[in-house]
């Protein structure tokens, strides 16, 4: 465990280790970083409203699971560039969830860009885009939708997750 300060001195600027914060509700924890943030107007007009707040902290090359949330995501790059795919959820045979209730959110593929396709041959033909975001972009992500994201540089990206009026976090082990 090390203090904000010391993540800072040591993975951004003197950059001894790789290190990151991933998904994190930092806005919480320190809030003076809370008043430099505003939630975006879709987020609070959406039924549901808005949920949470998470910040990412990451280094170049970092690349998260391939999965889906129950809640809508507004994902804001702050800092550097990230590539983005988007799956559709119709696409869910295709990326191999896990079938655990507690992991079925994620994909079993391990490198998405580079699956191994013998393992996987389904994963070959489903369909997603794919894009860069840059400093200041943002990008909606429905909710049931498969993303998978990979830092191209230092990023700091900021998160607004808000309620899906037709699915409560509850009711996901429901879920078919």
């Amino acid at each position: 465990m090390v203090t904000f300060k010391e993540f800072i001195n040591t993975f951004i600027i003197q950059k001894q280790k790789q290190g990151s914060i991933n998904n994190h509700i930092l806005f919480d924890q320190i809030p003076p970083l809370k008043s430099d943030t505003i939630t975006p107007f879709l987020c609070e007009v959406y039924p549901g409203g808005h949920y949470l707040t998470t910040c990412s902290i990451n280094p170049s090359d970092m690349v998260t699971s391939l999965s889906k949330d129950y809640y809508h995501i507004l994902f804001c790059n702050v800092v550097g560039y990230s590539y983005f795919r988007l799956y559709r959820p119709e696409e869910t045979p295709r990326v191999y969830p896990y079938q655990d209730l507690f992991l079925k959110n994620i994909s079993r593929i391990s490198n998405i860009e580079s699956p191994d396709e013998n393992q996987f041959p389904l994963f070959v033909n489903a369909d997603y885009v794919e894009g860069v975001l840059y400093p200041g972009d943002m990008l909606v992500i429905p909710s049931y939708t498969w993303f998978y994201r990979r830092s191209l540089s230092y990023s700091c990206s900021t998160s607004f997750l808000f309620a899906n009026p037709n699915k409560k976090p509850n009711e996901v082990k429901k879920e078919k």
